[in-house]
């Protein structure tokens, strides 16, 4: 979940305006997690219960993937998500209209999984961490938005 707090937003798409230097505030309830883009050759460990300040400048355009670079749990490999960078201009359209988005509750793979297995009383025999409920956001993502998600 990303929050834009100036402007109440919450997204599961991490948008950026493209040349300008970001600041971003990291993180973790649970376990060590790592926020990691490839593309713009970034990586930044967070660490449990500790805000870590982290700053870098987007400077293409583009759609690009965040993955958590921590093996984290049984759900590691769910732990992904989309991060656009646009001209200054559409970012802020982007913002304006998910400001007038109502929250609603955004699809968590991991959640899914983890229900699904519960249900079925599966027991791997090791403990597993809990995921997070779906976050409430104001954008859930143009590929979510897609599946009807």
């Amino acid at each position: 979940e990303f929050r834009y707090p100036e402007q109440s937003i919450s997204s599961t798409e991490l948008h950026l305006p493209n040349n300008h230097r970001i600041k971003l505030t990291l993180k973790s309830e649970d376990v060590i997690h790592g926020f990691y883009i490839p593309a713009f050759r970034v990586k930044q460990d967070i660490i449990p219960n500790q805000a870590i300040e982290f700053e870098f400048t987007p400077i293409r355009e583009g759609n690009y993937r965040l993955r958590d670079s921590q093996y984290s749990g049984t759900y590691f490999a769910a732990m992904q998500a989309d991060v656009v960078v646009q001209s200054p201009e559409s970012y802020q359209q982007w913002l304006a209209q998910a400001a007038v988005q109502p929250p609603k509750a955004a699809y968590n793979p991991a959640f899914e999984e983890y229900r699904r297995a519960s249900e079925t009383a599966i027991n791997a025999g090791w403990k597993t961490v809990v995921p997070a409920a779906p976050p409430m956001v104001n954008y859930s993502g143009s590929n979510q938005q897609n599946k009807g998600l």
